[in-house]
């Protein structure tokens, strides 16, 4: 089903839009309060496209607007960046009249998480601008509304936001097809776990098993992990008798998974509950059958609903927020165990690495998808915030550069595609070892492992 404007016509939307902005020029420290209005406007005459405006023009599905392609292809666009940057020192409200004169292109959409940013102390208002920026994004075939796929909703209760986060939508689920193993690294993750892990639960592809692996908590997680476990048999738990990292954890994981399918799914990020679906279903339609991995793109954002992480438009995000998602690539088992054979087992970097090596040397395997599947926490205990391996406002830790420029090296020496090995006996080169250079055999790594296999 196409959504449809509704009975307001065209020249009728558009002038009031035009009427908006012009006033919202004047008034640029409005910009939060007259968008709201025009929405307002809209919404009662019938209107249910998104529609956002900024002094350099509008966008929306529904107006006509220039096209990106029109603007000047020296310009920089960084106004998202810039205005957090200014936020973290005079706070969002000083910087919405910057951001609303200076956005431009594929910027102005994005406007609408700086204002769910000005309005965090409203839930209502905060979801209102959220979902309006979602609302660009396109439709799912399995949703049957005319509302937008990827509306989230907020359940009620005790917690941070991000903590609630749900579907805003009752989707129809998919009971059969492939089996997808989702590997989720745990460690000292008994406060975000939960929801994570129900975030994959309740797919629409309900055809997966959700491997938890324990990568020695010395927090109560393994406790969050065995009552999931105990509520849903797709779940299995194990726990690994030497701290490794993430890609040590996902390498024993990859051991004991039994889909025809693999992706990875952080103890501290939510997945939009057609994430899997999304994901799978252009590698199953390729009538080509060279389409082997498919990725997403996320947004960062903090427990109490704060939108973080903007960046300059380039490559990695085409509007200066929604981004390409390196963690989230759904790859086809065989494949990834043919072709790739391991994440490298270092402690950070290597979704990247990964990415990376099958865009080299195997470009038309992976396809970028333009939709968001998952949301990721934005925390001050993350590896992307810790002073050693931070990659965020303050640039690339050094220990990160390093191994890039490592692998970029290791890549540019190869005519076909480097497989890696687990358990690594030689790695290729060495850079941030996850377990000092020794090389173990999986067997040493697992302490216990249960659940159905």
């Amino acid at each position: 089903m196409v959504i449809r404007p509704g009975p307001v016509s065209l020249p009728e939307a558009t002038a009031l839009t035009e009427l908006a902005r012009v006033r919202t020029s004047r008034e640029p420290d409005r910009a939060l309060l007259h968008a709201n209005e025009l929405d307002i406007q809209l919404a009662a005459r019938g209107w249910t496209l998104p529609v956002t405006y900024g002094a350099n023009g509008i966008s929306s599905t529904g107006l006509p607007h220039p096209r990106t392609s029109d603007l000047s292809p020296d310009l920089v666009l960084a106004t998202l960046a810039r205005a957090e940057a200014d936020a973290s020192k005079e706070g969002y409200g000083a910087t919405l009249a910057f951001a609303f004169r200076s956005a431009q292109g594929p910027e102005i959409k994005a406007l609408n998480l700086l204002y769910a940013n000005c309005a965090t102390a409203s839930e209502s208002l905060w979801l209102k601008f959220f979902n309006k920026y979602l609302a660009y994004f396109g439709k799912n075939e399995e949703h049957d509304s005319d509302s937008a796929p990827y509306s989230i909703g907020l359940s009620h209760g005790v917690g941070d936001r991000f903590s609630r986060l749900r579907g805003a939508h009752a989707y129809a689920g998919v009971n059969s097809g492939p089996i997808i193993s989702v590997l989720m690294p745990v460690r000292n993750a008994a406060a975000t776990l939960k929801a994570a892990a129900e975030s994959i639960l309740n797919q629409t592809w309900r055809r997966l098993e959700l491997i938890l692996i324990d990568d020695c908590s010395n927090d109560p997680s393994m406790e969050v992990a065995e009552k999931l476990a105990a509520h849903d048999a797709r779940v299995r738990l194990v726990q690994l008798n030497t701290p490794g990292g993430p890609y040590i954890a996902k390498n024993v994981g990859l051991q004991s998974a039994t889909g025809d399918f693999i992706t990875v799914h952080d103890a501290d990020d939510w997945a939009f509950p057609t994430r899997l679906a999304d994901q799978i279903r252009p590698i199953l339609d390729d009538r080509s059958a060279t389409l082997k991995v498919t990725m997403g793109k996320s947004l960062r954002m903090t427990a109490s609903g704060l939108f973080t992480r903007f960046q300059p438009v380039g490559w990695v995000t085409s509007d200066g927020a929604m981004r390409w998602c390196f963690p989230s690539p759904l790859f086809e088992r065989r494949f990834f165990l043919e072709k790739l054979g391991a994440w490298d087992s270092v402690r950070v970097g290597a979704d990247t690495e990964i990415v990376q090596r099958v865009r080299r040397f195997a470009a038309q395997t992976i396809r970028v998808l333009d939709i968001p599947v998952m949301l990721q926490l934005d925390s001050e205990g993350s590896l992307t915030r810790h002073p050693d391996t931070y990659n965020d406002d303050r640039g690339e830790a050094p220990a990160r550069e390093h191994y890039r420029q490592q692998w970029q090296r290791w890549h540019a020496t190869h005519a076909e595609m480097p497989r890696f090995t687990f358990p690594l006996v030689q790695r290729p080169f060495d850079v941030m070892p996850a377990l000092q250079g020794h090389a173990l055999d999986v067997a040493d790594l697992v302490r216990v492992t249960r659940g159905n296999r």
